[in-house]
């Protein structure tokens, strides 16, 4: 499922909002796909910040977002 997806999911689901609230573990698998540029920028270094890894964050934070 794409994040518009499970969050649609999630608003009109109740049985799926059940299952999430009585888990134990929630995993989510974030495609590799996401970091594809930020991982090539990090690797040939151009990604920025002071450790070099403000692009690997900016991924993080757009996976978040969504």
């Amino acid at each position: 499922m794409e994040p518009h997806e499970i969050y649609e999911a999630l608003q009109s689901n109740e049985e799926l909002r059940k299952a999430i609230r009585d888990a134990e573990v929630i995993t989510f698998d974030i495609a590799f796909d996401w970091f594809d540029r930020a991982s090539s920028f990090y690797l040939s270094g151009f990604c920025k910040g002071g450790d070099g890894q403000d692009c690997l964050r900016e991924s993080v934070q757009a996976i978040k977002d969504d």
